[in-house]
């Protein structure tokens, strides 16, 4: 890789915005803040709107949230990298977000195929309702803002800067240790997140260089997981169209926290992971280990 030195003077915002680790920071921080408001100020409203207009409100905040996380992603990276997001290319994008949805959930059904191998799972109820919707807005909005921040901003940046591994490594430590905020998080918990979806996910994107991918990989995760097997969710109890008990120690079934937290899925997860690496590898899509702490910022 040819260094890149900032076009633009090393003093003032584009000077310390060339710098990777501020310009991480940064975008973190602003990124983190406006959908924290976004989400907050969307509850607040929920909790005060009559039970006959919360699934028209529901929809909405879908809606908006999406396309706002999205303008918000894109007002970043145009304003700070001064760059077009081929990262969000959606002629591809939409096939990706296919394909990467059937992974998860190919992925989350692996893992419980594992469960009825081992005479773990008990008697399957059907439980539906309308509040599966909730569930699955809460795996649509998840998964596109915390791939956004976590594979379009920390994974991307310290990529630049040191290279995939280190990247890899760091963004799938911090994912799971997001993840101990989680109602009946274990630290077990977070090190399964960061070893299996953390390396899963941040793989996709190294194979391919295209946020579609690994939103679909943890849509389908979550899904599968969730709205599907009515599992708990890094430890959410979402409403699920089935009711799936696990039997088991909390090492193999993942306990309160849900399978996440299992060896099953470390297995499963790793092992998905470490195939994705292999085929970004061949494709020529790792970078190696570097030292590039200033990153171009167009004038």
């Amino acid at each position: 890789m040819t260094p890149n030195a900032p076009s633009a003077s090393v003093y003032g915002f584009r000077g310390l915005v060339s710098i990777a680790p501020i310009r991480v920071l940064v975008m973190f921080a602003i990124f983190v803040a406006l959908y924290s408001a976004m989400t907050t100020g969307a509850l607040a409203i929920l909790t005060r709107l009559p039970q006959r207009w919360r699934a028209l409100w529901i929809g909405f905040v879908l809606i908006a949230i999406v396309a706002l996380v999205l303008l918000v992603y894109r007002g970043l990276v145009i304003w700070i990298e001064r760059r077009r997001v081929t990262e969000l290319a959606v002629p591809p994008g939409m096939r990706l977000l296919a394909g990467g949805t059937l992974i998860g959930v190919l992925c989350l059904s692996a893992i419980f195929a594992v469960y009825a191998a081992l005479g773990m799972l008990g008697t399957v109820q059907y439980v539906g309702g309308v509040a599966v919707l909730g569930s699955l807005v809460v795996c649509i909005i998840a998964s596109l803002a915390e791939e956004l921040i976590m594979r379009g901003v920390v994974f991307r940046v310290m990529e630049q800067w040191l290279g995939s591994g280190i990247a890899l490594g760091f963004s799938s430590l911090l994912f799971g240790l997001v993840h101990l905020a989680n109602p009946n998080a274990t630290l077990l918990g977070a090190v399964a997140i960061a070893s299996e979806t953390g390396v899963l996910i941040g793989a996709a994107y190294l194979l391919c260089r295209n946020l579609w991918l690994p939103i679909g990989v943890h849509f389908g995760w979550n899904l599968a997981e969730s709205v599907v097997y009515g599992a708990n969710t890094s430890g959410l109890n979402l409403p699920g169209l089935f009711s799936i008990p696990l039997h088991g120690s909390a090492l193999m079934s993942g306990g309160a926290f849900g399978p996440e937290a299992s060896v099953p899925a470390m297995l499963v997860g790793a092992a998905a992971g470490g195939l994705f690496v292999f085929l970004a590898a061949r494709r020529g899509q790792w970078q190696p280990l570097r030292w590039q702490l200033r990153l171009p910022v167009s004038a």
